[in-house]
């Protein structure tokens, strides 16, 4: 995924993808995007999210609300800083 995926949270985008590799910052988790590990639970979780306009919108709105706090530059740079001020 790498830049992509932090491409779609900066667009509030639902999101359906692998299982996640790496730690990402802040409370990033389920409610962020749709894991899935085969090709059914892809298109299963994609018919989801199309019929479950709610559940769709709770998660775009869940990335704007991660990308405001977490990955917008200024924020991502203030985190870093507090981040390190943490260990001094």
């Amino acid at each position: 995924m790498g830049w992509k995926f932090s491409e779609y949270i900066a667009a509030s985008r639902a999101i359906s993808s692998e299982p996640l590799h790496y730690l990402l910052p802040g409370d990033f988790g389920e409610k962020n995007y749709i894991e899935f590990t085969s090709e059914d639970k892809l298109i299963n979780g994609i018919i989801d999210l199309i019929r479950n306009k709610e559940k769709m919108i709770s998660i775009m709105h869940n990335n704007y609300i991660y990308y405001n706090n977490y990955v917008r530059p200024d924020n991502l740079v203030l985190n870093s800083i507090l981040e390190v001020f943490k260990y001094i």
